[in-house]
């Protein structure tokens, strides 16, 4: 299959492998127009936004990686915690942990069948209970943070042998651009993922 300038002719001038070739020299692939890649584009999906590597420390913060460009997030968490402890998750805007206390949440233990039930009046998201000093797995989604609407989650934690499944909400409409996740405890390590929903 050539390679062919958007689709209108033959690449020319490569005279050898080690020839540098544009990006708008290359094009399209011969037989993909640009119509077809228009939708390639903007076909739904995960497009990662940032990431973070984080060592020996008591909160980690990510700003600005939530905009108008998506309306829903995917976080995947994977850290190791330095002591016995919960992990939470505040949002922030501009810059600072937003302290209110509009958070609540439901976490249920699936090994144990605890729950941990917040109706309102807490000043964090519970997205792991009881964790050890082990990795703790998480992935969760967050659901129209930059917008004037109440932000919502779902998600699930693992911890050695402990499934968390938990779902939350800020139960006021304030536009977040970012978020702290922190133990209660200690410190943690690792690292950390965020993407956006395509819609």
């Amino acid at each position: 299959m050539p390679i062919v300038l958007n689709g209108s002719g033959p690449v020319t001038g490569v005279t050898s492998l080690n020839t540098t070739v544009s990006d708008t020299e290359l094009g399209y692939l011969d037989g993909v127009t640009s119509a077809l890649q228009s939708q390639i584009n903007t076909a739904g999906g995960l497009v990662k936004i940032t990431d973070s590597t984080f060592s020996a420390q008591s909160t980690v913060s990510v700003n600005n990686c939530f905009s108008s460009t998506y309306q829903n997030y995917r976080i995947v968490v994977s850290a190791t915690l330095s002591t016995i402890s919960d992990l939470r998750m505040r949002l922030r805007v501009s810059g600072s942990d937003n302290t209110t206390s509009n958070y609540a949440y439901q976490a249920t233990m699936l090994e144990t069948a605890a729950t941990f039930n917040r109706n309102g009046g807490a000043t964090f998201f519970l997205i792991s209970n009881s964790g050890d000093t082990v990795k703790v797995f998480g992935s969760f989604d967050v659901l129209q943070p930059n917008e004037s609407a109440i932000t919502s989650m779902t998600g699930v934690s693992f911890v050695r042998i402990m499934n968390t499944v938990f779902g939350a909400e800020f139960n006021a409409t304030t536009v977040f651009d970012g978020f702290t996740i922190y133990p209660n405890s200690g410190n943690i390590t690792g690292t950390l993922r965020v993407y956006g929903y395509r819609n």
